[in-house]
C-alpha cells in the first residue's frame, strides 16, 4: 500500500525570515570570543597544581588558619598580620584536604577564573567584544603565568574576585544608568568589604568605587551611603567581635602597626622614599580624582575614566610599599587591561581624526590628568618587579628562578624525566628537605607531635601535622612578636616542645637557639638544610 505523502505548506516569506538562519550562524563564533583567554588561562596555569610546597607566605597563612580553626584566638594567641578572613579561608583548605597545594592553587584558579569572567561582563557590555576580548586575553595571560603570582594562595589571588565583581556591577549599572533603587550599590559593598577581609590594601580598591559613585553624574546619594554602609558593616561584623577579644593595640599592630616596621620595611627600595614619595602619591591620587572630577563636569560618558581611576588606586599600593613582591600587582592586571582596551582605536577608525579630536574634546581633557595618574603610579609601582623573569626581578629578589623551570620542568617531573626533589629544589632548596623530614616524622610516630620550627619556612608544621606552639609560624616574626634578645628561646624552653626542626639558615640568622640544642636536645634525623632535634629524655618511637 502506497504511503500517502505531503508537501508541507510553507509559512510567507517575510524580509527578516530568509536571513535568519546566515545571521544565527554568523552569530554563533562570535559568542565564544571569551574561549582564547579562557583556554589560554587554565593552560598556563597546569604547573600550578604541581607545584611543591616552597612558597612560606602560604604555609603561613594556613597553617594560622588551621589552628584559629581548632579555637585559637587570632592576633593573641596565634598570630599573623592579615585579616581573618583570609587566614580562615587558607586554613579551611588544609583542614579539609590537608596540605595540599593542588587544593590551595584550585582556590586560587577558581578565583582567578570568577574574577576575569566579572571582567568579561565589563568588556563585553561596555567596550565591545573585540575591545573585552583583547582585554580579557592580556589578563588572562598575566594571571594564567606565574608572573604576579596570582597562582599562590596569597591575599592578592583571592580578593581579585569580590574586587573585579563589586567594580562590575558599579561601573556597568552606572554606565547604562540602571540605577533604580539602592541594593546593587549595597552588594557592591558587601563584595568590596570581604575583599578588605583577605587584605588590608584592599582599601584602595574601596576608596575607587567611593570616588566613582560620589562623582559619577548617575550616582544618587542613595548608592554611595549605601555602598558606604556596606562596607563599614560588613567590615564592624569581624573588627567590632576582635577589638572586644583581643585589646585594641594588639589589634592595631597586626593589622596595620606591624606594616611600618622596620622588620617590614626591610629592603633598600630603588625609588623614592619617605616624604618625597607621599609627595608623589598625593600627586597622582590628586590627577586621578581631578580626572574623574573632570569627567562629571564635562559629562564624558565613556568609561574609561572609572576604569583608569580604579587602576591608578591598585597601582598606589605597590607603589606606597616599594617593596620587591610581584604579587602587590595582581589586582592592577584587570583594570589596567580594561584601561588600555578602553583606550584602543575601534577596528574601523574614522578617516576624519580633526573631526574625530573636535567631538571628544571632553574626553580628551579628562583623560590627561587621568594618563598623568597612571603613568606615575605605573612608574612607581615597578619595584614590586616580576617573577619568573629574572631580568625583571626587583632588587635582584627571585633571581634564580625562571620559565625554564615552571613549565618545562613542570613537564619533566610529571613524566619522569627529573626527580621530583630535583625539581622542589630549583624552587627552594628548603623544599625537599621539607618533603623528606615531614615524612620521617610521619613514619616514625611523630604526628601532631608537640614541635618548634626554627625556620623561616612554615611549611613542616602543614606537611608534617604539627601544631604552632609560638605566637606565629616562621621564626622571624616570633623575633619581632617577643624579642630577639634571648625571648624566643625562653619561650621554647618553657614549652618544653619534642622536637625542634631547625633550619641552618635560620640556626646561622638567630643563633640564640644553639645553647638550648646543646644542652637538651640531640640531632636525630637531618636532610640538607633541615636538623631535626629530639629531646634527650625521649626515645623515637620504634614499630
Amino acid at each position: 500500500m502506497p504511503i500517502e505523502t505531503s508537501t508541507p505548506t510553507l509559512p510567507p516569506s517575510t524580509p527578516d525570515a530568509a536571513p535568519a538562519p546566515a545571521r544565527s550562524r554568523r552569530l554563533r563564533p562570535a559568542s565564544f570570543w571569551w574561549l582564547p583567554a579562557a583556554v589560554a588561562f587554565a593552560l598556563l596555569r597546569l604547573p600550578s597544581f604541581l607545584e611543591p610546597h616552597w612558597y612560606t607566605d602560604e604555609a603561613g597563612y594556613a597553617s594560622t588558619g588551621r589552628e584559629i580553626l581548632s579555637g585559637k584566638l587570632p592576633y593573641s594567641e596565634i598570630w599573623n598580620n592579615k585579616p581573618p578572613l583570609h587566614l580562615v579561608t587558607a586554613g579551611a583548605v588544609v583542614k579539609l584536604f590537608g596540605s595540599s597545594e593542588t587544593a590551595l592553587h584550585l582556590v586560587t584558579f577558581l578565583t582567578g577564573a570568577v574574577a576575569l569572567a566579572a571582567m568579561a561582563y565589563m568588556g563585553r557590555r561596555l567596550l565591545g567584544t573585540w575591545k573585552a576580548a583583547t582585554a580579557l586575553l592580556a589578563a588572562a595571560v598575566l594571571l594564567g603565568f606565574p608572573f604576579v603570582d596570582a597562582e599562590l594562595m596569597i591575599p592578592e589571588s583571592v580578593l581579585i574576585a569580590p574586587v573585579a565583581w563589586a567594580a562590575a556591577i558599579i561601573v556597568v549599572r552606572l554606565h547604562q544608568r540602571r540605577i533604580d533603587g539602592w541594593l546593587w550599590a549595597a552588594l557592591a559593598g558587601v563584595l568590596a568589604a570581604l575583599a578588605l577581609g583577605y587584605q588590608q590594601t584592599a582599601i584602595a580598591d574601596v576608596g575607587a568605587f567611593g570616588l566613582i559613585l560620589l562623582v559619577h553624574p548617575a550616582a544618587r546619594r542613595r548608592h554611595i551611603l549605601a555602598y558606604v554602609a556596606a562596607v563599614v558593616g560588613v567590615t564592624a561584623a569581624w573588627v567590632v567581635p576582635l577589638l572586644v577579644l583581643v585589646r585594641p593595640g594588639t589589634l592595631w599592630f597586626a593589622l596595620a602597626g606591624f606594616y611600618v616596621t622596620p622588620d617590614y620595611n626591610y629592603s633598600t627600595s630603588p625609588g623614592a622614599h619617605g616624604l618625597p614619595l607621599a609627595i608623589l602619591l598625593v600627586a597622582v591620587v590628586a590627577a586621578a580624582v581631578g580626572g574623574a572630577v573632570l569627567a562629571r563636569r564635562r559629562g564624558v560618558s565613556h568609561p574609561g575614566w572609572m576604569f583608569a581611576v580604579w587602576a591608578v588606586a591598585t597601582l598606589c599600593v605597590p607603589a606606597a610599599a616599594q617593596q620587591p613582591f610581584p604579587h602587590f600587582l595582581a589586582p592592577a592586571v584587570i583594570p589596567c587591561a580594561l584601561t588600555l582596551a578602553a583606550v584602543l582605536p575601534s577596528r574601523r577608525p574614522s578617516w576624519r581624526p580633526i573631526a574625530a579630536i573636535r567631538a571628544n574634546r571632553a574626553g580628551l581633557l579628562t583623560a590627561v590628568p587621568l594618563a598623568a595618574s597612571l603613568v606615575a603610579a605605573g612608574l612607581l609601582a615597578r619595584s614590586a618587579g616580576l617573577d619568573w623573569i629574572p631580568a625583571a626581578a626587583s632588587l635582584g629578589s627571585n633571581g634564580y628562578r625562571n620559565l625554564e623551570t615552571y613549565y618545562p620542568g613542570a613537564w619533566q617531573a610529571a613524566t619522569g624525566g627529573h626527580s621530583w626533589s630535583e625539581w622542589e629544589a630549583e624552587f627552594d632548596l628548603r623544599a625537599p628537605a621539607d618533603t623528606a623530614t615531614a615524612e620521617w616524622l610521619l613514619a616514625h610516630g611523630f604526628r601532631g607531635a608537640r614541635a618548634v620550627v626554627w625556620s623561616s619556612d612554615a611549611w613542616p608544621y602543614l606537611l608534617a601535622d604539627l601544631p604552632v606552639l609560638l605566637p606565629t609560624a616562621p621564626i622571624y616574626n616570633n623575633e619581632v612578636l617577643l624579642g630577639s634578645n634571648g625571648e624566643v628561646t625562653n619561650r621554647v624552653r618553657a614549652l618544653r616542645p619534642a622536637i625542634i626542626l631547625a633550619e641552618s639558615d635560620d640556626l646561622a640568622n638567630y643563633p640564640e637557639i644553639e645553647a638550648l640544642l646543646k644542652s637538651d636536645y640531640r640531632e636525630v634525623f637531618s636532610s640538607t638544610v633541615d636538623h631535626v632535634m629530639l629531646r634527650d629524655d625521649l626515645s623515637v618511637p620504634t614499630d
